[in-house]
């Protein structure tokens, strides 16, 4: 089916049947009564319409709405909500119909498991330097290359050094003559000269014993390890200071971790850690936490967590790329009282402000809205720093209804909160209308999985760095499989749209992520297996319905992931939004071609939704490819 063919009387009963759950919804949050009908006093008394579609608008007259063509209905701005103006009363019924949910707010020990992605480095403790104490010729290497493991004491090479000789001859002579000069103090300065000039403790007292000076002397290891890296050969001319071998005990490492900033709170020293290596498959090595570097790198925004980690066997090696898994936990202490901790679905978050609905305890049915501090995200619940009491009990499900319906009414609400009743004041939509700024615009949208790049609804994408267009291309690759997908869907085609999955998990397994740098690469590892999942979900299917929720999970995440790494492509990447999708929730995708083409409606309401943003501008278009007018 193609878009030319669609019936037009189908999608006006598409819409017609639209509009007719959104007026039975009002009625309903309104807990009933008759439908808002003009009559002829309330036209006398109202002066201000909107539209149930577009709060926004707010007219005089009763005329049509400018965006839909929708009749316009009564704004109510002197309901009488007890006298809260950001409240909401519901009836049983309205509440069943909402399928609002509260839970109660708990005071607890707070967890999260953090992946971290770092490499294995040596202990910079634990490296010794050889180096030439005196010029001299190297006349013997008795470790001949890099890699071989030496003991503490043993010979490393033989130097013959004209100064270290002299040195020598005069210790001696210090020596035969002391009972002509008298005293020690002689003999012990010229000893000294030569522990100065690097002749170990053992060839002084050599020299001592045997009378005689040694034409070369031997330079032993100062610490047992791996020789890795060797500067000299045999027969070469070294000069005071010249480097001749390097040492490093490898029987304790460092892993050095990336953690992103809004990590590093859940980080403490001493805190143990597990991590795993490619290199050795299925075995689980620990350590714990010794150092988290006071400064951020201003390229990857990321702060080094180093971890001491113990290899008596040498199974490890330096360079081993890692992924370290920390348990961290909040718990009371002495000075702070245990954390309260909220679903992770009760707050509605703009970006710059986190609102929750929480149950009157006195009056059943009444819901207020609150403006809450949220502390770090800890899986499946956020740490609210201040705005609750513990026991008081929040909207974990329906909070979004709830604000939808005061956004209609006029009322303050998450959107608009510096309205209440007045006519005529600014009100943003939840349907994201060409002329109001649409908040997904900034954020992250958030998959059901609640995991990866698509974790946190209201977290700003933050682009990942020196991301190589090798790997941009493969992001290419599989926008174009995705695009399949969506325009199938578009046209009601499951088969095909399940097809287009299948390749699209197949070009994902085939992504070769090596040019990334260790902070890309993590956040790849994090975005790529819950992709994975959603796109099986996709090609699964079972019917229409099934398959859209699942393409619904699969374009929140591969909206972050672009967001994050950009990709290559001749094609525009375009955002766009509906906000009928999903029981009224609103739902983003992504086009590589302007005019609206939703996937989660088809042939009901093929029209429904606007471009919201430009990812991957049109290059045959330049600038222009950002002209958000895409409104139908």
């Amino acid at each position: 089916m193609t878009q030319n063919n669609r019936n037009p009387w189908m999608m006006r009963m598409g819409w017609a049947a639209a509009l007719v759950v959104v007026f039975l919804l009002g009625y309903t949050l309104r807990g009933g009564g008759k439908a808002p009908t003009a009559t002829e006093g309330e036209a006398a008394s109202v002066t201000t319409w909107t539209c149930s579609m577009h709060p926004q608008i707010q007219l005089p007259e009763p005329t049509g709405c400018p965006l839909c063509g929708m009749d316009l209905i009564p704004l109510e701005t002197g309901a009488d909500d007890g006298g809260a103006p950001f409240s909401l009363v519901l009836s049983p019924s309205a509440q069943a119909l909402a399928e609002i949910e509260t839970t109660p707010v708990r005071q607890g020990r707070a967890e999260v498991e953090l992946d971290l992605f770092g490499k294995l480095v040596a202990d910079e403790t634990a490296i010794r330097r050889v180096a030439a104490w005196v010029p001299g010729r190297i006349e013997r290497l008795h470790v001949s290359y890099t890699g071989q493991q030496v003991r503490k004491g043993q010979k490393l090479f033989d130097l013959f050094s004209p100064e270290l000789y002299s040195a020598q001859e005069e210790f001696l002579q210090t020596l035969r003559s002391r009972s002509v000069l008298g005293g020690e103090r002689a003999v012990e300065s010229a000893r000294e000269r030569l522990r100065l000039l690097g002749l170990p403790q053992n060839e002084i007292a050599r020299v001592e014993e045997s009378g005689q000076a040694r034409n070369t002397v031997s330079i032993a290891a100062p610490i047992a390890g791996t020789v890795t890296e060797r500067s000299a050969v045999e027969g070469s001319y070294v000069k005071t200071g010249d480097p001749i071998y390097t040492i490093a005990d490898l029987s304790g490492l460092w892993l050095e971790l990336e953690a992103y900033e809004s990590e590093l709170t859940w980080l403490r020293m001493g805190e143990e850690v597990e991590f795993r290596t490619q290199a050795l498959p299925g075995e689980t090595f620990r350590g714990r936490v010794t150092f988290i570097d006071p400064v951020l790198n201003d390229r990857t925004r990321t702060a080094r967590v180093r971890i001491d980690v113990p290899n008596p066997q040498g199974r490890l090696k330096p360079g081993m790329l890692a992924q370290g898994q920390v348990l961290a936990r909040l718990e009371a202490t002495d000075s702070d009282p245990a954390p309260l901790l909220i679903p992770k679905t009760a707050p509605l978050l703009t970006g710059e402000r986190a609102v929750v609905y929480v149950a009157d305890p006195t009056e059943p049915g009444r819901f207020h809205g609150r403006d809450v501090v949220l502390g770090p995200r800890t899986g499946d619940e956020f740490v609210v720093l201040s705005g609750l009491e513990p026991g008081e009990r929040v909207v974990s499900n329906g909070a979004f209804k709830i604000d939808s319906a005061l956004q209609i009414r006029g009322e303050r609400s998450m959107m608009n909160p510096t309205a209440g009743g007045q006519s005529g004041g600014k009100s943003s939509s939840m349907h994201g209308s060409a002329d109001v700024e649409n908040p997904r615009t900034k954020t992250a949208s958030a998959g059901t999985n609640g995991v990866g790049l698509a974790g946190a609804a209201a977290e700003e994408v933050v682009p990942v760095a020196e991301v190589t267009d090798a790997f941009r291309a493969q992001l290419g690759t599989i926008l174009d499989s995705y695009f399949e997908v969506s325009t199938a869907l578009s046209l009601d085609d499951e088969k095909t749209a399940q097809a287009a999955a299948t390749r699209f998990t197949e070009a994902l397994g085939k992504v070769d992520p090596s040019t990334l740098n260790p902070a890309g690469l993590r956040r790849w590892e994090e975005a790529r297996k819950p992709i994975e999942d959603a796109g099986r979900a996709v090609a699964k299917g079972g019917n229409l319905v099934s398959t859209r929720d699942a393409f619904f999970d699969l374009s929140n995440l591969v909206i972050s992931t672009v967001r994050a790494f950009g990709a290559s492509s001749e094609s525009p990447v375009l955002v766009y939004h509906c906000p009928m999708a999903r029981d009224g929730a609103g739902a983003d995708w992504l086009q590589n071609r302007k005019g609206t083409e939703n996937p989660y409606w088809g042939s009901q309401m093929y029209r429904c939704g606007s471009e919201t943003d430009v990812i991957v501008p049109d290059k045959s278009m330049g600038d222009d490819s950002r002209d958000r007018s895409d409104t139908k």
